[in-house]
């Protein structure tokens, strides 16, 4: 593949002709600015929209953790709970982020077997984010540990 140069950035020649690789472009947003020349944002707006992006994917197991914590998935969306959450528990969480990239990588190495590597990876990664929840010794997840509580999660909401 040739490289034309357009803009302010080099671009592949073909680009948006089906051969080129700017269909991966979307999982990274952040970057979206340096490839395409018709978005004009200043630094400063890139960092928040970078702070918004990945601080936002770094908070979304919490959440999640919430609903596996409280029965409903209203408790996803009780922003104070899930960053008090990671507060409280940021070795053990960050643990758990980094053992979720080591999994991903490592399925996405395992090149041709790498669909088999993914769907372990996920659950991997869903043991090390539940293995934060049970090391958060938070005292619901005591009591549920301790009563057997986890079948019948209260009905009270978020």
């Amino acid at each position: 593949m040739g490289w034309s140069r357009g803009g302010r950035h080099s671009c592949p020649r073909g680009a948006g002709s089906g051969r080129s690789s700017y269909g991966r472009v979307p999982l990274i947003p952040p970057l979206y600015w340096y490839l395409f020349d018709w978005i004009e944002l200043s630094g400063v707006e890139m960092v928040v929209i970078g702070l918004l992006f990945w601080g936002t994917t770094f908070i979304m197991p919490a959440a999640f953790l919430q609903v596996s914590l409280r029965g409903r998935f209203a408790a996803a969306l009780r922003v104070d709970r899930v960053v008090m959450f990671v507060g409280r528990n940021l070795p053990t969480y960050l643990e758990a982020w980094a053992i979720s990239v080591i999994a991903t990588a490592a399925a996405l190495a395992s090149g041709p077997a790498a669909p088999w590597g993914i769907f372990w990876s996920y659950l991997v990664i869903i043991y090390a984010f539940n293995e934060a929840l049970f090391r958060s010794n938070t005292p619901e997840v005591r009591r549920r540990f301790r009563t057997g509580a986890w079948q019948n999660p209260p009905s009270t909401s978020g």
